[in-house]
């Protein structure tokens, strides 16, 4: 198990990406659970149950099914909560016993460029990881890679 302490060691990644669409389309389409539902996902994943309490301090639930019929289900809270410029959030994968398997703290700024389009940027640090948590985390680039793109499509159907 890797020690919470010690996140300078753990994973982190950093996404940018123009979306083309204004930042409040964008802010909402991640905050609205039945949006986020459409593209949370990496390719091959649907996600049948999906709960936002868009609030700083609420919480959010989400369970992502793999093409092999396996769930994965992801908890957490909103931090911050900024519309439409910036969103914090501290999200969870448990374990079949209810443990955390990895932890992580993710920051996504919404920034109006020209031609009414939105530079998102993604900074997710995972701050605790154990187990199949590590595989998890070695994931992490393809699988917000695929959700951003499924984020692309979402804000221009808006």
């Amino acid at each position: 198990m890797t020690n919470p302490s010690d996140s300078q060691d753990l994973p982190q990644l950093t996404l940018t990406r123009i979306l083309n669409a204004p930042p409040s389309v964008c802010f909402e389409a991640w905050t609205n659970a039945e949006r986020m539902a459409r593209w949370i996902a990496p390719d091959g994943f649907t996600v049948p149950e999906c709960r936002s309490d868009a609030r700083p301090g609420g919480e959010f639930y989400l369970v992502m099914r793999g093409p092999d019929g396996i769930d994965y289900p992801s908890t957490g809270h909103w931090g911050e909560m900024d519309k439409p410029n910036r969103l914090t959030w501290f999200s969870a994968i448990p374990g079949p016993d209810g443990s955390n398997l990895m932890e992580d703290t993710t920051t996504a700024t919404f920034e109006a460029i020209e031609g009414n389009k939105t530079r998102l940027v993604v900074h997710t640090q995972v701050t605790m990881m154990k187990d199949l948590g590590e595989e998890f985390a070695r994931g992490m680039e393809e699988g917000w890679g695929q959700s951003l793109n499924h984020l692309e499509a979402e804000v221009q159907r808006s």
